[in-house]
């Protein structure tokens, strides 16, 4: 049957633009054109320009920032946010993961967490990499969300609904469409000192739409390789053919998602860079920060490595998230607590407490993560040649030689005006020093012209008298000259009255 209402649809839009291209009219078809939201767009105008804020990075800290201990389900939702957007998917999408169904893929060397559409019924392989930031590193969120929202902790009621495995239980309790307007909710609010006109323009499907041209800029992507981690169809009969669940396909896209050369190999933070006679006070860390019900997750199951990769990912970031968002948020509380109520100490820093001990563990991790993730960037520079990440760190490099000239512009500065300062006070020592020579030598002159040496005439005892007065006022240190017994024993011949 001929779908009518398609076609008038299209038909009638149409008409509706061209009828307000013409008449330079207000008037607008259906509803407001739902914005992007990408990764980062403050330039450091966010001050004057509120739209600037209106980015996912704002979102999450701001989500970051106002979880607490009665509030911990913000951290819940930044784990949607960020698993929705790291995903490409449609909101309300995360709501279908399934901890059955994830694994380590050893041969890639990363998480493969398959994705599922609601809409086309598909369901596609899913890698997962870090992040430089805390913010948009998904193993950072969902650590935070299994330790501060208890996300890996089933109640009876869960277990008996079959939840087990979900990966969050409670968006199973409200449909699709809820489960989008709970993050539309959570975007909009989180847009703090953002206008209502501007924070409607943004929804959950500002995320996809964010995430695809994000994608879409990075050099040498393909439409293929966009395709194959949003779930778009392709337009070739190609995909029946393929593995829809092998992770490695959706690894360019994820790879340009967050800034790396399109083949570069996933590198992981490792706890175990601590060293392995600290492996217990690690284990006992992970007891004490997560509730672990999920049978995959306790010690020895097969997603255990996840779960570490994911405490790993929140001590290397640690720094950071005390800067952004304040020791006392609930993400680095709750870790410093956790290592105080163990006792965590390590052989190396006997003088240590255990907030000082889980900060050099944090350097330790984040050193070799850094390491590794240099290598395989060289690795991969050398193994072909990518234009668009040599062209990356060119950039990179020129802005670090920007900075750095800055930095030394502002050096320059200060050191030019503590000279000026120096020069200043060395010019009013001189002046100052200059005015007390020209003092002390009027004195000797003064001091000469009224009390001659004892081998010159005396002078009349009411003259001395009135000189005496006159050098009195005009010697502003007397106590500093010594005149001898001959003047005092001549004072008080003059003046007995005065001398008494």
């Amino acid at each position: 049957m001929f779908d009518v209402y398609t076609s008038f649809r299209v038909e009638f839009e149409s008409a509706c633009t061209r009828f307000q291209l013409l008449h330079n009219g207000d008037e607008i078809f259906a509803g407001h054109d739902i914005n992007p939201l990408y990764r980062s767009i403050d330039n450091g105008k966010a001050a004057r320009f509120p739209h600037a804020r209106c980015d996912l990075k704002n979102i999450m800290q701001s989500l970051w920032k106002h979880a607490t201990a009665n509030k911990a389900e913000k951290l819940q939702q930044a784990a949607c946010l960020c698993d929705t957007a790291d995903a490409v998917g449609r909101p309300g999408e995360c709501k279908f993961g399934n901890y059955s169904e994830w694994e380590f893929d050893l041969k890639v060397g990363c998480p493969n967490t398959p994705w599922a559409e609601s809409k086309t019924l598909k369901k596609y392989g899913m890698s997962r990499i870090c992040d430089d930031f805390f913010d948009f590193d998904w193993f950072c969120n969902m650590g935070a969300y299994w330790m501060c929202d208890d996300g890996l902790a089933r109640n009876v009621e869960q277990i008996r609904k079959g939840q087990m495995n979900s990966v969050f239980p409670n968006l199973h309790d409200v449909n699709n469409a809820s489960v989008a307007k709970k993050l539309t909710h959570a975007v909009r609010s989180s847009l703090d000192g953002v206008p209502h006109e501007i924070r409607k323009k943004y929804s959950a499907k500002s995320i996809r739409k964010g995430m695809i041209t994000e994608i879409d800029m990075s050099s040498f992507i393909t439409l293929f390789m966009v395709c194959v981690r949003s779930g778009h169809w392709s337009g070739t009969s190609l995909e029946s053919y393929m593995d829809e669940m092998n992770s490695l396909r959706s690894l360019p896209a994820a790879n340009a998602l967050h800034g790396n050369p399109l083949n570069m190999e996933p590198v992981m933070p490792d706890i175990d860079v601590v060293g392995g006679r600290n492996r217990e006070q690690v284990e006992a860390l992970l007891d004490e920060l997560f509730v672990v019900d999920v049978p995959d997750f306790k010690r020895d199951g097969r997603l255990r490595i996840i779960l570490e990769i994911c405490f790993a990912s929140m001590i290397r970031h640690l720094p950071e998230i005390v800067r952004l968002c304040g020791g006392h948020c609930l993400v680095a509380s709750t870790l410093f607590r956790a290592a105080e109520k163990i006792g965590l100490t390590d052989a190396r820093y006997l003088n240590f407490n255990p907030k000082s001990v889980l900060l050099q563990w944090s350097e330790m991790v984040s050193d070799n993560y850094r390491q590794e993730f240099d290598a395989a960037k060289l690795k991969t520079m050398n193994s072909s040649v990518d234009i668009g990440a040599l062209f990356n760190m060119l950039s990179q490099v020129a802005r670090d030689v920007k900075e750095l000239k800055e930095e030394n512009r502002n050096t320059e500065l200060e050191l030019a005006k503590e000279k000026a300062l120096t020069a200043y006070m060395s010019q009013q020592n001189e002046t100052l020093q200059s005015a007390y020579d020209e003092e002390k030598r009027r004195t000797k002159i003064i001091l000469k012209q009224f009390y001659p040496s004892p081998g010159s005439p005396s002078a009349p005892a009411a003259t001395k008298r009135i000189r005496r007065d006159v050098v009195m006022e005009e010697i502003h240190e007397p106590t500093a000259l010594n005149f001898g017994d001959e003047f005092s024993n001549a004072l008080q011949a003059s003046n007995p009255v005065q001398a008494v």
